[in-house]
């Protein structure tokens, strides 16, 4: 999703800070990524020729990759495991539509459900819904009520922020609990401020209100996927230009308390230069999809990723070990 960031939002102070990172000096280091756009590129094909392709959400069920895009409202299949080069889509179900039995266009967020279905995130309504059956083209879709809207929103005004928009884009179901996390928030129309919560379907809450900071840069929750008993969580950076070093993001994991199953502070995995948007979980491995935005995608001008508009990329990675900081 195209962003201008030029706040901050909420950070430690600088003894806080300090004490975390483990002492004068110390920054948290995770493992650097390779460029998920080299010569090796998972390359994920939009459904239609010439399509403005830009994944944000993604889920793994059997043989097939489930991925939504905030451009057009449709759920794409590919055949999972993806390979090296082009992955072209099996399958398509278009999801958006008028009226209040189907999500808006600018579809955010992906999760696996028990018993083989989804939960979908769509951005502009602010709304969960669960598809049962995403082989079938999800011919029924329910709406979820969730309470992160109204709370998120709450939560940054009694912090003094001013909201005109609230961003949330990731979900994952545990167990019985649908978590709701939030990227940031708009104070006017041309300004995004990097602010994350996390607050389940129960209303509580996780976090209040933070960034993941590295290198003068803020980072907003992008996406999570539930995974045993913790949390991989997606953090994406999108400054102010349309050249490719203008993006950037990381993986982190949080452990769940085994009582009450709030998530723990993050600790960082695994940076990258791209900007990564959906995670889900596949076994023993992650995927990862990127959405580097129309406007960042040009395989003849070397400041730009060599992509076309119809084509965005993904990795596929062995579970890391998170060998870095806390995420604040």
């Amino acid at each position: 999703m195209r962003r201008a960031i030029r706040g901050q939002g909420w950070r430690l102070g600088v003894g806080a800070a300090l004490a975390l990172l483990g002492g004068c000096g110390a920054r948290p280091e995770g493992r650097r990524g390779v460029d998920p756009t080299g010569p090796e590129a998972i390359r994920l094909q939009a459904p239609t020729p010439g399509l403005r392709w830009e994944p944000s959400g993604a889920a793994v069920r059997g043989d097939r990759l489930w991925v939504v895009n905030d451009k057009d409202g449709r759920l794409a299949a590919y055949r999972w495991p993806l390979h090296p080069g082009a992955n072209a889509v099996v399958s398509t179900a278009a999801l958006a539509g008028e009226g209040p039995g189907r999500p808006d266009r600018k579809l955010e967020a992906l999760a696996p459900t028990p018993g083989g279905g989804l939960l979908v995130w769509s951005l502009l309504s602010s709304s969960l819904w669960r598809c049962a059956s995403p082989a079938l083209g999800c011919p029924a879709l329910v709406a979820v009520p969730h309470p992160v809207g109204a709370q998120a929103r709450a939560l940054a005004e009694a912090q003094g922020a001013q909201v005109t928009w609230m961003n949330a884009e990731a979900v994952a179901a545990v167990g019985p609990r649908i978590w709701v996390g939030t990227r940031g928030y708009w104070p006017t129309p041309e300004r995004f401020v990097p602010w994350t919560v996390l607050v389940d379907d129960l209303g509580r809450q996780a976090y209040g209100g933070v960034t993941l900071q590295d290198e003068g840069r803020a980072y907003g929750l992008s996406d999570m996927a539930a995974d045993g008993a913790g949390l991989w969580l997606l953090w994406s950076h999108e400054g102010p230009g349309s050249e490719r070093a203008a993006v950037s993001g990381w993986l982190t994991y949080a452990d769940l308390d085994p009582v009450s199953g709030l998530p723990g502070v993050p600790r960082r995995c695994v940076r990258w230069p791209g900007k990564p948007e959906g995670v889900a979980v596949a076994g023993d491995r992650l995927v990862v999809v990127f959405d580097h935005d129309g406007d960042r995608k040009d395989p003849m001008n070397p400041d730009k990723y060599p992509l076309g508009r119809d084509e965005d990329v993904a990795v596929v990675l062995p579970k890391p070990r998170c060998t870095g900081g806390p995420a604040w």
